[in-house]
């Protein structure tokens, strides 16, 4: 057993710390002179001193070692959560010190994701860590120290989404200062409160997150500046909302207390660079969603496992059908006007594999994956590449992946605890939210198709954690797709174009939607709908 851990020790100390700046390295020097490497170089964190970043490493390293000497000193794993943040500021420091752009903005927030997932599957069934439910009374040194690894990564996400947005805070002499102020979390007195913070301070950061990726949609590259600085006060306070939660008695109805403090702090507080009540109004929604989320879990989980023959829910071929569809309409915006036809013919070309190969009694997807590919080949025109086309499938994919969870979530027509479904639905559509702001920063197309392959090995790895029957042929599965991300990234590839909208993506989206009922119709004779 001691030998095991010495290996698990040489791997995520040396050798995989190795391999991420070796990746870092290969996309750096494929990708150098795009637009999105030399944004990122602009980066606060690219600004730090070099005494600090060594600091920061020499730090990070050490948590990594104390981590496995607590797994050699219990014979397990280690529950503790500042040996998985000190791996992210070991590696995120390597990437500052080397000047690695692409390491910094690809691989730190995968390694964020990849923490999350890994910890939640140690954590599961624990009672030691500070973060779980099951511990109160007075929060130790030790948990604050904890709580602020913990915010290192929180606050180094932020810093690359909103990086506009902070490089105007730095511009001034005290603004500089908001930064500090995610860390005030670390002196509140309880552990309740302690894990509270840092729980819904990441829950923040992702709904925040949507909401930036939302706002892509509607602005140009000359509003991108000011939609990001408004998301960094945005992103202020919500912090400072969280923490102002935890020191005031829970009231019913006290987020319109919050409401009308973010109104006033706000107008004073943020630059014009937009109407002061909107960023007010996502603070509250914010707030209010990220305080309900054990609450809507429940509800969501609930309303899943009841029955009541008196309700009538969508099929599953209708589903289906609303997964295509929301994939022709987003890949025909994504791809831009001239791809009306070409995603057609790739779609009616996937739909006639399906259809080929389940009459052969196949049941992987690799058929239909390699007539995609060879279909975008084939049917690319000067106005819409083949490369363009594929990465904006890769994009739609777990979209489509999230849609077809709910439905199985909602009518249980897929095998599977409810709790796995919903996590496979959320985790999905933030992926897909993830791909979906690279096109609006033109990165490259096979950086976009490397990381559709890595994020999808680390749903499935995280997937582990809820199937009672995992076993080790779906974590090799989850490793593998990891390792063909990390190829596919380092790939000479073509930066998308900008999104462009067309009516033709309606009808796109139409014409898929009904072909999914031809299909049905010839692959078998359609179920009777599903009642929960």
């Amino acid at each position: 057993m001691r030998f095991h851990i010495f290996l698990y020790c040489l791997l995520f100390v040396f050798i995989l710390p190795l391999e991420l700046v070796m990746w870092a390295a290969a996309m750096n020097h494929t990708m150098a002179d795009t637009f999105f490497a030399r944004r990122i170089l602009m980066n606060p964190l690219f600004e730090l001193p070099r005494e600090v970043l060594l600091g920061l490493a020499a730090a990070g390293f050490l948590a990594l070692l104390n981590g496995f000497r607590i797994m050699f000193r219990d014979k397990a794993p280690c529950r503790e959560i500042h040996p998985y943040c000190g791996f992210f500021l070991f590696t995120a420091a390597l990437f500052l010190l080397l000047k690695l752009p692409y390491g910094l903005a690809v691989a730190t927030p995968l390694t964020i994701v990849g923490i999350v997932v890994v910890y939640s599957i140690v954590l599961r069934g624990n009672s030691d860590s500070f973060l779980s439910v099951n511990r109160t009374g007075s929060a130790t040194f030790a948990d604050r120290l904890s709580a602020a690894f913990c915010l290192l990564p929180l606050l180094a996400g932020a810093l690359l989404l909103l990086q506009e947005g902070f490089l105007h805070w730095l511009a001034f002499p005290h603004s500089r200062y908001f930064l500090f102020l995610p860390f005030l979390g670390c002196f509140l007195p309880g552990q309740k409160q302690l894990r509270e913070f840092v729980i819904l301070s990441y829950a923040g950061m992702v709904l925040l997150t949507l909401c930036f990726a939302a706002a892509m949609i509607f602005i140009d590259g000359g509003m991108l500046a000011d939609v990001s600085i408004a998301s960094a006060f945005l992103f202020l306070e919500v912090e400072a909302a969280f923490l102002l939660r935890e020191f005031l008695p829970f009231r019913r109805n006290f987020s319109v207390f919050i409401l009308l403090l973010s109104i006033f702090g706000t107008k004073f507080i943020m630059p014009p660079v937009c109407d002061y009540r909107i960023v007010a109004l996502l603070v509250f929604l914010i707030y209010v969603i990220a305080e309900n989320l054990p609450m809507l879990r429940k509800k969501i989980l609930s309303r899943a496992d009841s029955a009541s023959g008196n309700v009538r829910f969508i099929t599953r071929d209708e589903y289906a059908g609303q997964a295509w569809g929301f994939a022709a309409v987003l890949v025909s915006y994504l791809a831009g006007p001239f791809s009306f036809l070409p995603v057609l013919i790739i779609i009616a070309a996937v739909l006639v594999t399906a259809l080929f190969r389940r009459r052969l009694g196949r049941g992987r997807l690799w058929m239909e994956a390699a007539v995609m590919i060879a279909a975008a080949f084939a049917v690319a025109v000067p106005g819409c590449s083949a490369g363009q086309l594929i990465a904006a499938f890769a994009c739609a994919a777990p979209m489509m992946q999230a849609i077809w969870q709910t439905g199985a979530l909602v009518n249980q027509f897929d095998p599977g605890r409810p709790l796995q479904k919903f996590y496979l639905a959320v985790m999905n559509a933030c992926f897909f939210f993830l791909l979906f702001v690279l096109f609006f920063f033109h990165a490259a197309d096979t950086l976009i198709v490397g990381l559709y392959f890595l994020l999808t090995g680390l749903i499935r790895l995280g997937e582990c954690a809820y199937d009672r029957d995992a076993g080790r042929v779906k974590l090799l599965h989850a490793w593998l797709f990891m390792i063909a991300g990390q190829i596919v990234t380092v790939i000479p590839g073509t930066p998308v174009a900008h999104p462009s909208w067309s009516v033709n993506a309606v009808y796109a989206g139409v014409i898929a939607f009904f072909a999914l009922y031809f299909f049905h119709t010839f692959e078998r004779t359609p179920e009777k709908e599903i009642r929960s």
